[in-house]
C-alpha cells in the first residue's frame, strides 16, 4: 500500500523537475526579471503557509485521537501513525526561514528554495491524506 503514495510523489516530483523556473524565463528586460522573482517569492511562501497549515492539522488530529484514545486504539501504532512522521517532517523544512538574497543575483536561491518550498508541501499534502486514509479506514472496520 506504501506504493500508492511513493506513486504519486514520483509523479509530482517529475512534473516539478520538468516545470521548474528556469533562467531562460527571465527575459531580457529588467522588469520581466523581476517579476518571475517575485512570482518565485509568492510561490515559496504559498507552499510554506500550507505546510504551516497542515503542521496545525496535524496538531489537532494528535490531540483528538490522544482525547479519544479509546476509539483510536486502533490506529495508534506506528503501523499507522509513519506518513503523518513524513508528512511532519516534510512539513517543518518546508518552514524552515533560508534567505533568498535580493536583486539580480538572488535567482539561484530562490530556484533552490521554491524546488524544496513545493517538493516539502507535495510531500506533506500526499502523506498526510494517505494516514488520514489509512487511519479512518481501520477506525471504521474495527
Amino acid at each position: 500500500m506504501v506504493a500508492i503514495p511513493l506513486a504519486v510523489c514520483a509523479l509530482l516530483f517529475a512534473m516539478t523537475v520538468t516545470n521548474r523556473p528556469r533562467r531562460a524565463a527571465l527575459g531580457g528586460q529588467t522588469d520581466e526579471r523581476a517579476r518571475l522573482r517575485g512570482d518565485l517569492v509568492n510561490d515559496i511562501r504559498t507552499a510554506n503557509q500550507y505546510c504551516g497549515v497542515f503542521v496545525a492539522l496535524l496538531g489537532v488530529l494528535a490531540t483528538i485521537a490522544v482525547s479519544a484514545r479509546d476509539s483510536f486504539a486502533p490506529v495508534l501504532n506506528t503501523t499507522y501513525l509513519w506518513p503523518f512522521g513524513v508528512a511532519l517532517v516534510a512539513a517543518a523544512l518546508a518552514t524552515v526561514f533560508v534567505p533568498g538574497g535580493y536583486g539580480r543575483g538572488s535567482f539561484p536561491v530562490l530556484q533552490v528554495l521554491w524546488f524544496r518550498s513545493v517538493l516539502a508541501e507535495q510531500v506533506t499534502v500526499v502523506f498526510t491524506v494517505y494516514g488520514i486514509w489509512r487511519a479512518l479506514g481501520a477506525v471504521v472496520v474495527a
